[in-house]
């Protein structure tokens, strides 16, 4: 996290572990370094998740089973961030 052109960070827990996102103090460190994290999930595990951490530092790597179910998410976060 030192390497100040690194802007996002990547972190998976490995097989087996609970989900990324559920990690608050691997999280809240990597934003407290300025740097943005990735996290995984579905439509509806990421609308559990969103404001749990900073919004200007979480890429969200979502798994959509549809096009429209994807875009009802984008429509979701513009509303609620």
């Amino acid at each position: 996290m030192a390497v100040k052109e690194i802007k996002v960070i990547q972190w998976v827990p490995g097989a087996g572990r609970k989900p990324g996102y559920d990690w608050p103090e691997v999280i809240n460190k990597i934003q407290a370094a300025g740097k943005a994290a990735i996290l995984y999930g579905t439509c509806e595990e990421i609308k559990q998740i969103h404001g749990r951490y900073k919004p200007h530092l979480v890429v969200y790597h979502a798994y959509a089973q549809s096009r429209s179910e994807g875009q009802a998410l984008l429509e979701w976060l513009k509303r609620n961030t």
